[in-house]
């Protein structure tokens, strides 16, 4: 099932980009992250949460700040849902993906030159 589960999400990973393009066409990027309803197993949830990290740290590397910020942003509430759902779940793992990206996210809003 974890197999399965793992190609399907690897599946929508080829997704990703042409549907946050579409999504970034319909509205500007979000300043605060949003906490998603979730369904499903945690480590779907988590799983997708990193690809967003990856492809936040590979937009920032091209310059694409802005996306990148999205994408940070998204994986937070990703991580953060996934918190919420399912507290007892990996806690520490969580906790800690948590923290790496909000450092992440500050790191490059001051780049941005947004200080907060």
């Amino acid at each position: 099932m974890k197999l399965i589960s793992l190609f399907a999400l690897t599946g929508l990973l080829a997704t990703l980009p042409r549907a946050a393009e579409e999504e970034r066409e319909k509205s500007p990027p979000k300043e605060e992250e949003k906490i998603p309803e979730l369904e499903g197993e945690p480590s779907d949830h988590y799983f997708g949460g990193y690809l967003l990290v990856k492809d936040g740290e590979r937009l920032r590397k091209e310059g694409r700040l802005e996306e990148a910020q999205e994408r940070f942003h998204r994986a937070l509430g990703t991580f953060k849902g996934v918190r919420k759902k399912w507290p007892a779940w990996k806690q520490e793992i969580v906790e800690m993906r948590i923290g790496k990206t909000e450092e992440a996210l500050k790191s490059l809003e001051k780049e941005m030159g947004k200080e907060e």
